[in-house]
């Protein structure tokens, strides 16, 4: 079913909030401070450790892949007490949407702000609620901070924020529509996930297959030599790498030409194609010079496969401790 398609309601009104547009005729205004006040129940050192994420919403610190933070050495008495249906604020990351109603009892830092809901807003439509676009922006005009990465948020200016709320049967309704849709979007993106992990070695299968026996399945096999390798086609020649590749050491002298950077995804690029303002070395004389066709590799992630052929139509710079390769006649490039 499309939202076009979805029931309408009988009447609507004016919201009186230009973003918002119109509401249904039951759902009522309330600033927010009339359906959540402020917790801080502290010295509840022995409940389990939560956390707040972006993509995710308030969750068990032992479910955070990496823990950045020694739990034994810290000062838990300041931790404030959340308990099930709080609404948990990150307020510093709470403008980029690092917010959640918490299922769980539990601490979390002191900086976080904790809201006590009103029994009127149901646990699950909160969760939602909270988490959308609309609410976010809220936060980020309510966020005071120098720069982009850090902005405190402050209850004296987010408790203003006006919210529109249904009744509490439409809330539970409305929860559970969105728990059984966002449940099978999930299950298919997990599904094409699987496909496209699929695909990669699919890929990967058809790449070495190519390069090791060839195009022609009719071709007449023999033992190359050398295990990893097995049979190939026997007008194949087997040569050492050292007749095949030469190894470039050419410095820059000005350090002005184009720097290259490495990317497992894109490969070999033009640094300011992907990074505008990414910090850079104060100079970049002696750096290696690197032409179309060569071979560069990052000596330290090579055996993660970190190394491409440039593809790009000039000479460039990468890093002095990489290692560049010169393709001889022996290697037709494209």
């Amino acid at each position: 079913m499309t939202f076009k398609n979805m029931p309408q309601y009988e009447e609507y009104k004016d919201s009186g909030i230009e973003w918002l547009g119109e509401v249904p005729k039951t759902w009522d205004q309330y600033p927010l401070c009339a359906k959540a006040k402020i917790k801080s129940v502290t010295n509840r050192v022995h409940e389990e450790l939560l956390s707040v994420y972006l993509d995710r919403g308030v969750i068990r610190f032992t479910d955070v892949q990496e823990k950045r933070t020694n739990v034994t050495s810290l000062d838990l008495s300041k931790y404030q007490l959340v308990e099930p249906g709080d609404f948990v604020l990150n307020n510093q990351q709470a403008w980029r949407g690092s917010v959640g109603v918490s299922g769980y009892n539990g601490i979390v830092s002191p900086a976080y702000l904790v809201l006590e809901l009103s029994p009127e807003i149901f646990p699950k439509f909160a969760n939602f609620f909270f988490r959308d676009g609309s609410m976010v922006s809220h936060y980020l005009v309510c966020s005071k901070g120098v720069g982009t990465i850090q902005r405190n948020l402050y209850w004296p200016q987010l408790k203003r924020v006006p919210i529109y709320l249904p009744p509490i049967e439409e809330q539970e309704a409305i929860a559970k529509f969105l728990d059984e849709k966002t449940a099978k979007i999930e299950e298919a993106i997990a599904i094409k996930e699987k496909q496209i992990e699929l695909l990669k070695e699919r890929k990967k299968i058809i790449i070495q297959k190519a390069v090791t026996q060839g195009l022609n399945p009719d071709a007449p096999m023999v033992y190359s030599g050398i295990d990893w390798i097995g049979l190939i086609p026997e007008h194949w020649t087997v040569r050492r790498l050292k007749y095949v590749l030469k190894e470039r050491n050419e410095r820059s002298k000005t350090g002005e030409e184009p720097l290259f950077m490495m990317s497992q995804i894109h490969g070999l690029v033009v640094r300011a194609d992907y990074h505008d303002k990414a910090e850079v070395a104060a100079s970049n004389i002696d750096n290696k010079i690197v032409y179309k066709n060569d071979l560069v590799f990052n000596k330290l992630k090579a055996h993660l496969g970190v190394f491409f052929k440039s593809n790009i139509a000039f000479k460039g710079l990468v890093s002095p401790d990489y290692a560049v390769y010169e393709c001889k006649s022996h290697i037709v490039v494209s």
